[in-house]
């Protein structure tokens, strides 16, 4: 959950780094944000599409249930 002061900071990384990167990657086929306001923050949900459990498995590994998240960089503020 994301500050709502912070949200579109979130927004923008994802659509700058995180969807070109993975638009990089063999399989991959698209990336949906959906968010809400929830109580004193913004929930985020980020919907990926990718042509088969194959190409989802080269990404994420074994488990293809378990959240893919990349560390934040020194000096991200956000």
């Amino acid at each position: 959950m994301a500050q709502p002061n912070l949200a579109q900071n979130y927004v923008k990384h994802l659509r700058t780094e995180t969807f070109p990167a993975l638009r990089t990657l063999p399989g991959f086929v698209s990336a949906s944000i959906l968010s809400r306001r929830l109580g004193d923050g913004v929930e985020f949900i980020i919907v990926t599409k990718w042509d088969s459990l194959d190409a989802i498995a080269r990404f994420a590994g074994a488990d293809l249930e378990a959240a893919v998240v990349a560390c934040r960089s020194r000096g991200d503020d956000d």
